[in-house]
């Protein structure tokens, strides 16, 4: 797991993503509504995830940014 926070204050939380341990499938990455269109899952995320375990509405639409990731829904670690 990555977590996104305030470097002056670490107790607030920006947003985190959950990761395979070689970091090659997401699992899932959020950041609050307030703290978007930053960067920040960017930031978080590998820059190329061999593939994604779970997908929303929003990750179906930021799918095609990850070109060769494919979303496989039973590829767990």
């Amino acid at each position: 797991m990555v977590i996104a926070c305030q470097k002056e204050d670490p107790d607030v939380i920006l947003g985190y993503s959950v990761l395979s341990k070689d970091a090659q499938i997401a699992h899932f990455v959020y950041v609050k509504s307030v703290w978007r269109q930053k960067g920040i899952a960017r930031r978080i995320m590998p820059s190329h995830p061999a593939s994604v375990s779970h997908l929303t509405k929003l990750g179906l639409q930021l799918l095609p940014k990850l070109p060769g990731t494919i979303f496989n829904p039973f590829k767990l670690s």
